[in-house]
């Protein structure tokens, strides 16, 4: 039994159409995606990044991202690690809520979703 025959690659247009899917998906249901608000904040920065590549953007986007974790006070520290010092009891879920509101700031920073 071989390999199954290769299908054709996808487009530049067709992968972005794809990370702006899942970006959307994490966005409405983050810890259905990744287990705990540090791995929500992880895969959000991983597929902005690879957005960010798509579109010859990596500058705006790091800049736009420091921004916002600046606005938030976060120091060298993660949305998700500011969180929890700032909240020592609060659950995965009102944390990985909080880090895809920041999330959601960046995403329409850079054209993601509509202002």
């Amino acid at each position: 039994m071989g390999m199954p025959p290769k299908a054709p690659l996808r487009s530049s247009r067709e992968i972005v159409e794809f990370i702006n899917e899942r970006i959307g998906h994490i966005y409405l249901r983050p810890l259905m995606y990744a287990s705990s608000a540090a791995a929500v904040d992880d895969i959000l920065h991983y597929y902005h990044e690879l957005w960010a590549e798509l579109h010859n953007c990596q500058d705006s986007y790091r800049i736009i991202g420091m921004e916002t974790l600046s606005d938030q006070d976060c120091g060298a520290a993660s949305f998700s690690h500011k969180f929890f010092l700032d909240n020592p009891d609060a659950s995965e879920a009102s944390a990985a809520s909080y880090v895809v509101a920041q999330w959601e700031k960046i995403s329409r920073s850079m054209g993601l979703l509509p202002t």
